[in-house]
């Protein structure tokens, strides 16, 4: 099991996740970055916020990024 820690980034500003999860591999993570930014997403819609620029950046306990995801890419426009 790795550790992965959700970061969120806002333009120049970084909130760092100190605890982080435990999951058994890279496509757990980016299913539970998913699933995170869709309910801040959702949030934010129903609070009439903006989305913004926000993105996960997820790490994994070496300290390495696997993977970057803009809240903006859970959007499904029709």
């Amino acid at each position: 099991m790795t550790r992965y820690y959700f970061h969120t980034r806002t333009l120049d500003v970084l909130e760092v996740d100190l605890e982080g999860t435990e999951l058994a591999s890279d496509d757990q993570a980016m299913s539970e970055a998913i699933a995170g930014a869709c309910e801040i997403v959702a949030d934010r819609v129903k609070r009439w916020q903006p989305v913004g620029h926000d993105i996960f950046e997820v790490m994994d306990d070496r300290g390495s990024i696997v993977f970057s995801l803009p809240f903006r890419s859970v959007l499904k426009l029709t």
